[in-house]
């Protein structure tokens, strides 16, 4: 049986959540799209990308080099005036297509999953990373797989 191949990308959708109106203004960029690279499969399982940038594979599944995963990026800054809290929230698992053909991410992580923009004199920024995990079926189609999740930034 000849593994197939397949390269995942999955791009993110920002949602900013105020819980009061602020006079902070809070920005969210997102740098890089979490990829889980180029693969073989033989006989279907999963593919994980950490926040911190490991990827593994369960048994079935060859992970090519040449095409490695990334995690998602995405810069949070704000203007100055006072350290503002946030926490994320991540969906419980999204899908990708190609075409007609589609595979499961979940769980997705996130890190930090909270934190504070320590402000100084020019704003505070911070990354925040997110992985996942992406499951393949035995007869996975292969092809350039593509999706996006929704992240949302809740602030007080």
């Amino acid at each position: 049986m000849q593994p197939k191949q397949a390269k995942n990308l999955l791009a993110l959708v920002v949602v900013l959540w105020a819980a009061a109106p602020h006079a902070q203004t809070i920005s969210v960029t997102a740098a890089t799209p979490l990829s889980f690279g180029g693969m073989a499969v033989v006989n279907g399982g999963s593919v994980t990308v950490s926040p911190g940038g490991s990827r593994t594979a369960s048994a079935g599944i060859f992970l090519l080099p040449s095409a490695p995963g990334t995690p998602a990026q995405l810069t949070v800054s704000t203007t100055p005036s006072s350290n503002l809290s946030y926490t994320v929230t991540l969906p419980t698992s999204t899908v990708m297509t190609s075409g007609y053909n589609q595979m499961t991410v979940m769980p997705l992580s996130v890190a930090p999953a909270s934190g504070t923009l320590f402000i100084t004199g020019s704003g505070g920024t911070q990354n925040i990373l997110v992985g996942g995990t992406l499951n393949l079926g035995s007869s996975q189609t292969p092809g350039n797989y593509a999706g996006s999740f929704p992240l949302t930034i809740n602030y007080p």
